[in-house]
């Protein structure tokens, strides 16, 4: 059973150093009370990847489903939240080429809609309201 859902991405927006330069942080975030819960800088002239597995580190991800966006995208990140017994939905973007042609063979036809889901024409007929 999953626990809650965490999001993997950036939190600070306009905020600037003594240095004059923005601030650049990870951040996790419960999907259900928009809170953050664990965050990391992001040291200048690198980006968001190395600070995944120590932003995660501390937290009990057994049964939690972790988003991230597509540069999370990755094997290291991956195996990271199944060794800790958790679950990801991460993005798979065009620049993943071969990554996009194996999920394009999955049977996705077979995979049964959850409850929330509603037929396109519901879908459509709620939106025209």
């Amino acid at each position: 059973m999953h626990r809650w859902g965490l999001a993997v991405g950036k939190a600070v927006r306009g905020s600037r150093t003594d240095t004059g330069k923005a601030v650049h942080l990870l951040a996790a975030t419960l999907h259900t009370a928009q809170t953050v819960i664990s965050q990391r800088q992001i040291q200048a002239k690198s980006n968001e990847i190395p600070a995944f597995a120590p932003l995660l580190e501390r937290i009990d991800l057994r049964g939690v489903v972790v988003t991230a966006e597509a540069l999370h995208t990755q094997r290291a990140h991956a195996g990271r939240v199944i060794a800790a017994r958790g679950h990801y939905l991460l993005v798979v973007k065009g620049n993943q080429k071969k990554l996009r042609k194996q999920l394009k063979t999955l049977p996705w036809h077979e995979i049964p809609l959850q409850n929330r889901t509603m037929p396109p024409a519901t879908a459509a007929a709620r939106s025209a309201a």
